[in-house]
C-alpha cells in the first residue's frame, strides 16, 4: 500500500512542484502585482514542500496502522527544534546573499528541510517496503526530465506565460518516453482516486 501510494504521488506531485517552480514569477505578478516580485523565490523553494509533506502523511499513517503511534509523535516533535535552530541562521544568510526577499527564502528553506527530515525518518521507520529500486530509478529520471524542462523554460521566456503550457506538454512527452510515468501508473492512480472510501 505504501509503495503504491508513493507511486501515485510521483505521478502527480512532481509535476505540480515543477509547475510552481516555473510559474512562480507569473503567479506572484498575477495575484499580487510586480511590487511583490521579491516573494517569487520563496514560492519556488516552498514548491519542494509538497512531496515530502505528503510522503510524511502516508508514512505516518502506515506507522499508526502498524501500532507505532509513538514513533510518529517522536518524529514530529524532533522536527520542531530543528526548525527553531535553522530558521535564524538561514534567514540571516539568505537575507544577506539574496537581498530583498532573501529572509523569506531562508524561512521557506527551513520548512522544506524540516518536513524532508520528517519524511526521511518516517520512511526509514517504515522499513524497506517503503522504497524500492523502481521508485529510486523513477525519481532519478524525474529529476533529469525536470532539468531539461527548466532549460527549455529559460529558452522560452520571451513568449511569456504561454511557455508554461509548452513546458508541461514537454514534461509529459519526455516522462512517457523514458517511462518516468507509464499509462499503467496513470490508470492505477485513477483507480485509487475513484475507489470507494470506508
Amino acid at each position: 500500500i505504501l509503495r503504491r501510494s508513493i507511486e501515485g504521488l510521483r505521478v502527480v506531485i512532481l509535476q505540480f512542484t515543477l509547475f510552481i517552480w516555473l510559474a512562480a514569477d507569473d503567479v506572484v505578478h498575477l495575484a499580487f502585482g510586480r511590487e511583490f516580485a521579491n516573494s517569487a523565490p520563496s514560492l519556488r523553494v516552498l514548491a519542494f514542500d509538497f512531496l515530502p509533506m505528503y510522503i510524511s502523511i502516508i508514512a505516518s499513517t502506515m506507522l499508526i496502522m502498524s501500532g507505532r503511534t509513538w514513533a510518529v509523535t517522536a518524529t514530529s516533535l524532533v522536527a520542531i527544534p530543528v526548525r527553531a535552530v535553522l530558521i535564524g541562521p538561514l534567514a540571516l544568510l539568505c537575507g544577506r546573499w539574496l537581498g530583498a526577499g532573501g529572509i523569506a527564502v531562508g524561512a521557506a528553506l527551513t520548512e522544506v528541510i524540516g518536513i524532508s527530515l520528517t519524511a526521511i525518518v518516517s520512511l526509514y521507520l517504515c522499513g524497506r517496503e517503503a522504497v524500492d529500486r523502481r521508485s529510486l530509478l523513477a525519481i532519478a529520471k524525474s529529476v533529469a526530465v525536470a532539468i531539461v524542462v527548466v532549460l527549455l523554460d529559460r529558452w522560452l521566456r520571451p513568449i511569456g506565460p504561454l511557455r508554461l503550457m509548452v513546458d508541461m506538454i514537454a514534461y509529459a512527452i519526455l516522462a512517457l518516453a523514458i517511462r518516468v510515468v507509464t499509462i499503467h501508473d496513470i490508470k492505477a492512480l485513477t483507480g485509487i482516486v475513484r475507489s470507494p472510501r470506508g
